[in-house]
């Protein structure tokens, strides 16, 4: 799953002329997620904000697109455990 999302990633910047500069796959901090375990996607761009947002939108959409593929427990893992952050490099 993760993989697949890096690779999203990796679309999405090139789609956008982004220069994408670091993808970090973190653990969430659990006051993050109350107490739960988590993953944060931590992509760091080099970009205007305005490509910066529609990053970050694509990405959403491209996420909500993957849970129609999923099965129930990988849909979950992505809804409810993954959170993607784009920082300004």
């Amino acid at each position: 799953m993760l993989e697949t999302l890096v690779f999203v990633a990796e679309q999405e910047a090139s789609a956008r002329g982004i220069s994408l500069l670091k993808i970090d796959v973190l653990p969430a901090w659990s006051h993050e997620y109350e107490e739960r375990s988590g993953v944060v996607i931590q992509v760091e761009v080099r970009s205007t904000d305005e490509q910066r947002f529609g990053f970050w939108e694509g990405m959403s959409e491209r996420m909500d697109s993957l849970q129609d593929t999923l099965a129930p427990e990988e849909n979950d893992f992505l809804t409810d455990e993954i959170s993607v952050i784009v920082d300004q490099g």
